[in-house]
């Protein structure tokens, strides 16, 4: 698992499909609740970093 996670890191692809729904208790982007882990909230959240115009490091 490791290794596929790291392999979609590297393809641009952050996140998890989510399949089970075990955690989707967040509505910090959306009114329906999404998974932490999921590739939508992944996205989301490193979009809102990137406006926060942290130092490169920090966002990394």
């Amino acid at each position: 698992m490791e290794q596929l996670r790291l392999s979609r890191l590297e393809t641009g692809r952050p996140g998890s499909p989510c399949t089970k729904k075990f955690l989707v208790t967040n509505t910090e982007f959306t009114e329906q609740p999404i998974c932490t882990a999921s590739r939508e909230y992944q996205h989301l959240k490193i979009k809102q970093l990137e406006l926060l115009n942290l130092p490169a490091d920090e966002l990394q």
